[in-house]
């Protein structure tokens, strides 16, 4: 089930916020948000969600992420499995993100 839009962008913005926090069920959250990353959808919704939780990714990685081995093998899938989708050139940046943090994640494991 899809959420609407606006409901996904206030819980990816309380995601971030409970991530910053390091509130407890905030790993669950990220992770249920990153299954309404859809493969082969290019719509602007979904690149949104895609580079947004990226974002959040990146920038808590080293101090959170890794501290749930399960949420960086589901990044990882996640992250693989739409990778395919984005070699466009319109998607080049979003695509490098992605190479780069893929990347980063498998050297800690």
């Amino acid at each position: 089930m899809r959420l609407m839009f606006n409901s996904t962008m206030l819980l990816v913005v309380i995601c971030r916020e409970m991530v910053k926090g390091g509130a407890l069920g905030a790993d669950m959250l990220c992770w249920n948000l990153m299954r309404q990353i859809a493969g082969g959808d290019m719509s602007q919704r979904n690149l949104w969600l895609i580079e947004y939780m990226l974002d959040i990714y990146m920038e808590y990685r080293l101090n959170w992420l890794n501290k749930y081995p399960f949420l960086i093998a589901a990044v990882i899938y996640t992250y693989l499995r739409v990778l395919e989708d984005h070699m466009g050139p319109s998607l080049a940046q979003l695509r490098q993100k992605e190479v780069r943090q893929h990347s980063k994640d498998s050297l800690n494991e």
